[in-house]
């Protein structure tokens, strides 16, 4: 099976800070990383993947940050006729592929700010398509 990633958009890019900029690189980073997915069947052969990572509280003034970002990426797939598509390996390559464009988008929003770099820690990707997206694609969204 042949998969294709035709590119991404930012569907989210949010950043909202709390602090003075000269205290930006005495501020800890917070650890609290939460991620989201979903997936969209656009024909019998391509798919749209969103990714979205949100770490602070909009609400809660003990976070020095907050951030937003999601990301849509559109892929295609094909397979030979005598083979079976395996839609968990599928789901899973495409979240190993988009997955990198945001962590830099993170990694950007926070250099651009003045924090010192964070790069989003590397996820099993195909653990994170069993906490997320399985029971959807399971039941035929």
């Amino acid at each position: 099976m042949d998969i294709s990633f035709k590119g991404y958009k930012i569907v989210t890019l949010s950043f909202f800070d709390r602090c003075l900029p000269e205290a930006h690189s005495k501020v800890s980073v917070p650890i609290k990383w939460f991620y989201g997915a979903d997936l969209t069947k656009v024909s019998d052969t391509e798919f749209s993947l969103l990714l979205a990572v949100i770490t602070g509280k909009e609400k809660d003034n003990k976070d020095p940050f907050v951030i937003k970002v999601a990301i849509s990426g559109d892929f295609s797939f094909a397979w030979g006729a005598k083979e079976v598509v395996e839609k968990d390996a599928l789901y899973s390559t495409a979240i190993a592929i988009l997955f990198p464009f945001l962590r830099a988008q993170v990694n950007s929003l926070m250099s651009l700010a003045g924090y010192p770099n964070v790069i989003l820690p590397i996820i099993n990707t195909m653990d994170f398509y069993d906490g997320t997206l399985k029971a959807k694609c399971d039941a035929g969204k």
